[in-house]
């Protein structure tokens, strides 16, 4: 599933992918797919897979809230966290990556 730009995002996937290049706020799930968000300003982020890659994007200068957790998979991040949003992302095995753009 892709999505060029949106307000909100409500998606969820067995093995595809779900990936946004503009959104507001999004909740995603997906089992095995990979999730790539680029978030937008303060929105909020819920993403949860089994095995799928997590990336999400914000703007250069934000800090969102994050509450970033994979029970084996690497967590990559370089932001600090702080009050521009929220970003929430689990994970058993997949990868969590959040990066300015």
């Amino acid at each position: 599933m892709t999505v060029e730009a949106a307000a909100q995002l409500d998606a969820a996937t067995a093995s595809g992918a779900i990936t946004a290049g503009s959104i507001d706020d999004a909740t995603v799930q997906s089992t095995s797919g990979r999730v790539e968000l680029g978030l937008n300003g303060d929105g909020s982020v819920a993403a949860r897979t089994v095995s799928g890659r997590v990336e999400i994007s914000v703007p250069p200068g934000a800090r969102p809230e994050m509450a970033l957790h994979s029970v084996s998979g690497r967590i990559d991040t370089s932001i600090e966290s702080g009050h521009d949003g929220i970003v929430g992302v689990e994970t058993v095995s997949g990868r969590i990556r959040v990066w300015a753009r």
